[in-house]
């Protein structure tokens, strides 16, 4: 099993890049964020190794966090690797897809070629609770103004704005990741 690359990028295609480690070109299917480097770049890579009858083959990422992403999307029925990496390269931040499932945002979800609007609801059933709204915060670590449900929602993607305006109904008593997913609800 092929976790982890380390080389640099030969050839960038549409949907994959040939990273070249030690004189070896290995095919890797990528998101945006890999297919957004340039030619020459040096990299380090995480790796989905996907062997079937059929396939084998390499998808990879920028960091971990894409790649557990990518993990809980390809658990979903009906949700295959190359999906999935389409699925991720639809959002030019992995927070903002996550934010979208967890608000419950079919439209967004659906907006990824070939992902219709069941399949964009079944993502967000199975995902929702598997997906926590602190890791995200703390993955994001925005910090701005006095209120943190505010700054966790800018660091979401939201305005200022329309942070506050989400906010507004919601019980200050609540604590963070409570008043986090209420605000999302109301969204």
């Amino acid at each position: 099993m092929i976790a982890y690359l380390k080389g640099t990028i030969k050839y960038i295609f549409k949907d994959y890049i040939i990273l070249d480690v030690h004189d070896v070109g290995y095919k890797v299917y990528a998101g945006y964020s890999l297919l957004a480097k340039n030619i020459g770049s040096e990299l380090e890579v995480f790796t989905y190794h996907n062997l079937r009858e059929d396939a084998d083959d390499l998808f990879g990422f920028v960091d971990a966090n894409e790649l557990e992403f990518f993990e809980k999307l390809i658990s979903v029925k009906g949700i295959g690797p190359k999906t999935a990496i389409n699925i991720l390269s639809s959002a030019s931040d992995v927070n903002m897809l996550k934010q979208g499932i967890l608000s419950g945002d079919v439209a967004f979800v659906s907006k990824v070629k070939g992902v219709g609007k069941k399949t964009a609801e079944r993502v967000i059933l199975e995902l929702a609770g598997k997906l926590n709204i602190d890791d995200i915060i703390a993955e994001n670590s925005y910090v701005s103004g006095s209120d943190e449900a505010v700054s966790a929602l800018v660091s979401l993607g939201y305005s200022e704005k329309d942070a506050k305006i989400m906010l507004k109904n919601v019980d200050n008593g609540l604590d963070l990741q409570d008043r986090l997913k209420a605000a999302l609800k109301r969204k």
